[in-house]
């Protein structure tokens, strides 16, 4: 499979799928994702599907081990309601080894190999004896033709593509194309519009003001209700109320740090629409200016 090489010719993209069973750990399960070194959260995706052992068949039919040697292993999945998530990340330094025998012997990276045992002496179910059981709360993936394909069964058609950012100029995320034009502009915060999520699928364009992120600054408590219930669906960008609240206390735009990470947007309406650098966008127009340097894709 020729897949696209990363600059970074040691990292990779990996996923850690979380059953339904270990939903209500997600919260622990992102941020001690987020505490280990060497990796960053791209994107996280919520999938649905009419059937829970299809799902399971197509996800294990890329591992190692054929399926017939996982079927008592992975019996337990085929009870549980379909759908699960995917967290897709980028594994900066996988540390790669060998493990197994034989005909089993594959490649695996030792970080993600640790996390996932962390994971799952944390948050697997016990027995009724009280010990630990193999009815894992996550899988992982152990090399990155495996992403690939994960992320084309729940319907990114360009794999692990789509998750790759070729352009160098300006510091977007994966899903925001570089354009082949933009300026850089003063623009008043009455002229900025964003996107918030609303019902199942859906996403509704708003006054900058209105928004969620700039009402969560002084109620921190909408922020944390308005991620949960639209994580991996609509909001599939890793965002957390804990890094909310860390950007609130101590926040600067364009420091001497980072003096080019622009907030951009595009034209809308006559007006300008958000596209990444919402939450400091919210930010500055809580400090009181009355206006905020942004790049304009054209």
């Amino acid at each position: 499979m020729d897949l696209v090489t990363d600059k970074n010719f040691n990292s990779r993209y990996d996923c850690i799928v979380v059953w339904n069973h270990g939903f209500n750990f997600l919260e622990d399960i992102l941020s001690e994702l987020r505490r280990t070194n060497n990796i960053e959260i791209v994107l996280i995706h919520h999938h649905s599907c009419r059937s829970m052992k299809k799902l399971v068949r197509n996800i294990y039919s890329y591992d190692y081990a054929p399926l017939a040697h996982l079927k008592s292993k992975i019996k337990y999945l085929n009870h549980l309601r379909p759908e699960a998530f995917f967290i897709f990340i980028k594994n900066i330094k996988p540390n790669i080894d060998y493990y197994g025998h034989g005909k089993f012997r594959h490649i695996e990276s030792n970080v993600i190999r640790q996390f996932k045992e962390k994971i799952r002496a944390l948050y697997n179910p016990k027995d009724i004896a009280g010990n630990l059981s193999h009815n894992h709360v996550i899988h992982a993936t152990d090399n990155e033709s495996q992403t690939d394909s994960i992320l084309k069964l729940i319907g990114y058609k360009d794999g692990i593509r789509t998750l790759k950012n070729e352009y160098e100029i300006l510091s977007n995320p994966y899903h925001i194309k570089e354009p082949k034009k933009f300026s850089i502009k003063k623009i008043g915060f009455e002229s900025l519009l964003c996107k918030n999520a609303i019902g199942k699928n859906n996403v509704h364009i708003i006054p900058l003001r209105d928004s969620v992120q700039f009402q969560s600054i002084t109620n921190i408590d909408i922020y944390k209700t308005y991620i949960q219930k639209h994580r991996g669906k609509v909001l599939k960008d890793d965002y957390s109320s804990k890094k909310y609240l860390s950007m609130i206390k101590d926040f600067k735009y364009l420091n001497k740090t980072n003096p080019i990470n622009f907030i951009t947007g595009k034209n809308y309406k006559g007006k300008y629409l958000i596209q990444d650098g919402l939450h400091r966008a919210a930010l500055e127009l809580n400090s009181g200016r009355s206006s905020i340097m942004a790049c304009i894709h054209e």
